[in-house]
């Protein structure tokens, strides 16, 4: 059973009896100790063994961090991977919306021009539509979407950062 703050409570085995050892905290929590003192407590015999806890979980973190750093950068190189994807994705999608407001806009041109000029309320809602159609085209679909402008990513800058040291790239 794992309790306080000690890394390695409940799994590190006493190298003597092969017991698991105690995690034991001094002046209200502030030092730790692992101890081995079951056969102490159990049999009355002496406590095999007894260490700083502190050096002891320190090592071990740092050993740990070293094993997972592999891992680590694969997982960034995927994220980074999947980024690229999504980015084409969404650059994809805004050149398509783009193309479709440029033909509605070139269609209701051409529908204004082929309409009689003696029919002023048709010539009036095509104008009206073809007004709209030119706002469409010219409003940024990156302003609607949330979206940086395409091209504009700065993925290698993310890149840099996740793959890096995990500190932000100076501006």
């Amino acid at each position: 059973m794992r309790a306080g703050q000690a890394l390695l409570s409940g799994l590190l085995v006493c190298g003597r009896c092969g017991l698991r050892m105690n995690a034991h905290y001094n002046n209200n929590g502030g030092a730790l100790r692992y101890s081995c003192d079951r056969m102490a407590s159990d049999y009355g015999e002496a406590v095999c063994q007894s260490l700083m806890g502190a050096p002891v979980d320190a090592l071990v973190a740092e050993l740990v961090l070293q094993a997972l750093q592999p891992a680590a950068l694969e997982a960034s190189l995927a994220v980074a991977s999947n980024l690229e994807v999504e980015r084409a994705e969404l650059d994809r999608h805004w050149r398509q919306r783009l193309e479709r407001a440029r033909y509605a806009s070139e269609r209701a041109r051409r529908q204004y021009d082929a309409v009689d000029p003696d029919n002023r309320l048709v010539a009036g809602t095509l104008e009206r539509v073809w007004e709209e159609a030119l706002a469409d085209e010219a409003k940024p679909d990156f302003a609607v979407t949330g979206h940086a402008e395409p091209g504009s990513c700065g993925l290698s800058r993310c890149s840099a950062c996740i793959l890096g040291s995990g500190a932000p790239p100076a501006d």
